[in-house]
C-alpha cells in the first residue's frame, strides 16, 4: 500500500490547502528579445482546513496548522 496506515490512527492536526484554484497569466519583465515573458500561475480563491486527509495526502506528525492559510490581502489577485 502505498500510504503508511498508523495502528494509531490518522494524525488529528489539521491539514489546510486551497478550496479552489484560477489561473492567472503574468507578465515577467526584463526577458531578453525573441523569449515569451508570459508564466501562467495558479491562485487560491480561498483556504479550506480540517483533519488531514491520510488517503489523499502525506500527513505528517507537525502540520503547519490553520493559521498558516492566512492572507493579510485576502486571497486571489492584487
Amino acid at each position: 500500500e502505498p500510504v503508511y496506515r498508523s495502528p494509531l490512527g490518522p494524525p488529528r492536526q489539521a491539514a489546510c490547502t486551497y478550496s479552489g484554484v484560477r489561473y492567472e497569466r503574468w507578465v515577467l519583465g526584463g526577458c531578453p528579445p525573441g523569449i515569451d515573458p508570459t508564466v501562467t500561475v495558479p491562485v487560491a480563491l480561498g483556504c479550506r482546513c480540517g483533519r488531514c486527509p491520510m488517503a489523499a495526502a502525506d500527513c505528517a506528525v507537525l502540520g503547519l496548522g490553520p493559521s498558516f492559510c492566512g492572507a493579510p490581502g485576502g486571497f486571489g489577485g492584487s
